[in-house]
């Protein structure tokens, strides 16, 4: 259930980027499949390895906190451009999500 609820909401975060893009004129890009594909298997590879719940919400700090890192870095690099108000809050509103997420899976370790 919990990991549905962070499902939804990465799926509501996408639409309101999307959103924006659109707003600015921008046409969003699709990700690239290859990149998807691989992470897809790789992914399902780590969870055949150890299929346990402290595996499974291991995989999800350490990818939560590299969001958080990267999100950080650009949410800083853009914060002076007053054209960027927008996409730098929703950037550290999902920063605070993920940190939310972080704590929530550290119950699992």
């Amino acid at each position: 259930l919990l990991m549905t609820n962070q499902l939804d909401q990465y799926e509501r975060y996408a639409q309101n980027v999307k959103d924006q893009l659109v707003s600015q004129g921008v046409e969003p890009k699709e990700p690239n499949p290859m990149s998807k594909l691989s992470a897809k298997i790789g992914m399902e590879m780590k969870s055949m390895q150890d299929s346990t719940t402290s595996h499974m919400a291991e995989m999800m700090v350490q990818g939560s906190t590299m969001d958080v890192t990267d999100l950080l870095q650009k949410a800083n690099a853009y914060e002076d451009y007053p054209e960027c108000r927008n996409s730098v809050k929703l950037a550290k509103e999902i920063v605070a999500f993920e940190e939310k997420n972080i704590e929530k899976m550290k119950e699992f370790l």
